[in-house]
């Protein structure tokens, strides 16, 4: 139910707020809400094209990967992005700016009102460990809504294990041993697929 909220406003003066009923708490449920796809079909075509060529080199020469995201809705983004920053104590909740059709309330409060900030800070982490983001990660970044290429089809999340000492073709067919990641990121670039390594997740 809505409620009666006091607060202040930015020149220090008293005022009033009424929560609205139509927010919906912060929290793991949302790690549910605008899902993203998984499929390199979700991709755009330039992208599609050169993922879809690179991935199937590695199949073909026997490396297992796993897609785990490719489009992702700007929506999810913000929800991605906002617990991100919120968990990291880089931003404190109340001051998340609102996305349109993202009914989402990033404050918890107490009875008496205020903010409770050690339970809205609680929720921020539950949906980091949600959307398996790594907050104890000095590398762990997270793109904001908007601007991170997996809201255009133009980034893929995978992981790629079993490489070393296979052979695979690159793009222009010739064979090439990995010895490396590093051999294995050159003969991506070569498809049009680069290594992005400010993120745990790529």
């Amino acid at each position: 139910a809505s409620g009666v909220i006091p607060q202040r406003s930015p020149n220090g003066r008293p005022q009033t707020v009424v929560s609205s009923p139509t927010l919906e708490p912060s929290g793991a449920v949302w790690c549910q809400r605008f899902p993203g796809s998984a499929s390199l079909e979700s991709l755009n075509d330039t992208f599609k094209a050169a993922a879809s060529a690179f991935i199937g080199a590695m199949r073909n020469a026997h490396i297992t990967v796993k897609v785990n995201a490719a489009l992702r809705p700007i929506q999810r983004s913000y929800l991605m992005y906002h617990a991100f920053q919120i968990a990291k104590g880089h931003e404190s909740p109340d001051n998340v700016p609102p996305y349109s059709g993202v009914n989402i309330d990033w404050v918890h409060r107490k009875p008496d009102g205020s903010m409770d900030l050690e339970k809205s800070v609680k929720a921020a982490k539950d949906m980091c460990a949600g959307f398996e983001i790594n907050i104890h990660s000095a590398r762990q970044a997270v793109g904001k809504p908007g601007r991170s290429r997996h809201n255009y089809g133009a980034a893929v999340d995978i992981n790629i294990t079993g490489y070393v000492g296979k052979k695979i073709k690159d793009a222009s067919g010739h064979e090439v041993e990995l010895k490396s990641f590093a051999d294995l990121k050159l003969v991506g670039y070569g498809y049009g697929v680069h290594y992005y390594p400010k993120e745990n997740m790529h």
